[in-house]
């Protein structure tokens, strides 16, 4: 749910603004209204300094953990010579890379000449000899050039010959029909090793020179807390309005209503003049969501898309079981989610403390994908139905046409339950008659669905239920076709009806079929387990033997892991699609808030 907030805004003397913020700054559930300032050049600076602080924290605790540097002390230093050298150092280890890489390029290219004396070749030439390179293919190679010059072959690869040619002064010139004249090697491979030595030992030396610095990476951390401080309280000036020539600064802001009492008790505490009013639909309140521990787990999804608006409903708890049922349905196999489950726990003991809740989503979304492997009958790629020994639980087994029934009717449910979110959205937003058309709607599929279907089904409707639906249907359409846009003309509001007639039922349809992508990739992940399965038994045969069971075995985890890599990535963005467009169009949500973020004081993490 999004957080109700209270809008505060605050009179203040200007000479006590400073110490103002600085106390809201250290209760710290204010967030300031934006007036649409422009960072300065001072904040712009800043930023780029905490930008740095971070760049060097990051490269600094990553050499940490890639050396093995467990000591870690937060020891004084000068943060400024800290930052500037560990940069320097960084900048020019990456321009020793650079080096490193060219010279080798260099070098290769040099390769095929062999060793030799640059400054012998430059003596021979400096004295008139002519000292020719030259490189063609083995077949172009002409024996009778050495009739009129002396070469030297150098080395010979199947598609390249490389040689030399050498002239006394007087010696006639002999042009080589096929062959390509190369440029005279300005350096020799022995001084690009040299060059690439030296390069190598640079490196070296600032790599142990960072490792050194490590140990006072935390020193960075208070320097880095204090820039954002002061840059929050410099963002808070800069939305603050000066009136009384200037005496008076007046500065509004949101809190959350649940912790409006603090700032209450701080406010009084320091008599300090403000106003509290309810939030009106003209603000742009921050959101701050609230949910429970399993609805929490969605917020970064909810968050991919956008927030809600204030007067929205938060859609994360409202499609968060639909999300985790969704996975389980394409993952498609009860062992794929227990694998999934496993891999989660053991990366919660790992993983950072801010990270564990993505790995909890990953257990909830395993335990889905177990429940629809078990339904579905798939372990390990291996159809339980096929399995003799398992006779007694067959007849719990969901067949391929009821899984593919199940993920229509699953959304079904979830496209009347959008537009039922979206009614209690418009009722919320403009009042209960305008969203009677949307009722309407919702009522008119349902009753139509249960008039004409279930006959179909062979169950019987009593006179006193068909009648009962005969009506709700005929009352649902009379306010769909003359009551959809309340105050409108009833013959403007008929042709709207119409309109909306077409859009719903191509609606629906269209959106009900996307949902049988779910029972698609499930099928097609539990298909391809068995091809590997197959493939596996196969290469083993019907005898023991080491290299069949060695065979067998690395086939089986080969291909299960490709197919739970390729069925996790489809299981993670065709559920999102669903809820992004269909789920989010039918459910009205439009999104566009803005995070919740209160002038607060940073810590030392």
């Amino acid at each position: 749910m999004v957080a109700p907030m209270v809008k505060y805004t605050f009179v203040v003397y200007h000479r006590e603004l400073d110490n103002f913020l600085r106390h809201l700054q250290e209760l710290g559930v204010v967030d300031v209204s934006k007036r649409g300032t422009v960072p300065g050049e001072d904040e712009l600076q800043q930023m780029q300094l905490i930008s740095r602080y971070d760049s060097a924290y990051s490269l600094l605790s990553t050499i940490a953990k890639e050396k093995g540097v467990e000591h870690i002390t937060a020891a004084c230093c000068n943060v400024d010579e800290l930052l500037k050298e560990v940069e320097l150092l960084r900048d020019e280890k990456d321009a020793q890379l650079q080096l490193k890489d060219k010279v080798k390029l260099e070098s290769e290219s040099i390769a095929p000449w062999g060793n030799f004396s640059v400054e012998a070749l430059k003596r021979l030439t400096d004295s008139g000899m002519r000292i020719l390179f030259y490189t063609c293919a083995p077949k172009a190679y002409n024996p009778e050039w050495e009739n009129d010059v002396d070469i030297f072959k150098i080395e010979e690869t199947p598609v390249m010959l490389y040689f030399v040619v050498v002239q006394k002064p007087e010696d006639e010139f002999h042009t080589l029909d096929d062959a390509q004249e190369q440029k005279m090697p300005a350096f020799s491979v022995q001084d690009k090793q040299k060059e690439l030595d030296a390069t190598a030992a640079r490196v070296e030396q600032i790599d142990a020179r960072l490792k050194e610095l490590v140990v006072l990476r935390e020193a960075l951390l208070p320097a880095k807390a204090a820039q954002l401080n002061d840059l929050q309280l410099k963002a808070a000036n800069n939305n603050v309005l000066h009136e009384a020539e200037g005496a008076l600064a007046i500065l509004e802001g949101y809190c959350p209503a649940e912790d409006e009492q603090n700032l209450i008790n701080f406010l009084d505490a320091e008599q300090q003049v403000y106003f509290a009013e309810d939030v009106t639909v003209g603000d742009d309140p921050p959101i701050l969501l609230k949910n429970n521990g399993f609805a929490k787990l969605f917020e970064p999804i909810t968050g991919l898309f956008a927030l809600p608006k204030y007067s929205e409903l938060d859609p994360t708890p409202l499609f968060a079981p639909f999300f985790m049922l969704f996975f389980g349905f394409c993952f498609g196999d009860a062992a794929y989610g227990l694998i999934l489950i496993l891999a989660c726990l053991l990366l919660m003991r790992k993983v950072k403390p801010d990270f564990r809740p993505f790995c909890k989503l990953g257990m909830w979304l395993g335990a889905g994908t177990v429940i629809f492997g078990t339904i579905g009958g798939s372990f390990m790629g291996f159809a339980l139905v096929d399995i003799p020994t398992l006779k007694k639980v067959h007849k719990y087994i969901i067949s391929q046409d009821g899984m593919m029934i199940l993920s229509l009717a699953v959304g079904a449910v979830q496209i009347l339950y959008g537009m039922g979110i979206k009614a209690v959205n418009i009722a919320r937003q403009q009042g209960i008659k305008y969203a009677l058309a949307q009722i309407a709607s919702i009522l008119l599929l349902i009753c139509l669905a249960a008039y004409l279907g279930l006959p179909k089904l062979e169950v019987t409707l009593s006179a006193a239920v068909s009648y009962s639906l005969q009506g709700v249907i005929v009352l649902a359409a009379l306010v769909f076709f003359f009551y959809n846009t309340p105050g409108k003309n009833p013959l403007v509001n008929f042709g709207s009806g119409i309109w909306g007639t077409y859009n719903l039922v191509t609606g629906v349809l269209g959106d009900l079929l996307s949902y049988i992508r779910l029972f698609a990739l499930g099928l097609t992940g539990g298909i391809l387990g068995g091809v590997f399965n197959s493939l596996a038994f196969s290469v083993y045969g019907d005898k023991f033997s080491i290299l069949g069971f060695v065979s067998m075995f690395l086939i089986f985890i080969f291909g299960h892991t490709l197919n739970i890599l390729l069925s996790l990535l489809g299981s993670l963005v065709h559920p999102l699609r669903l809820t992004f467009v269909e789920f989010f169009k039918n459910a009205g949500f439009e999104g566009g808030g803005r995070a919740y973020n209160p002038l607060k004081f940073q810590k030392i993490k």
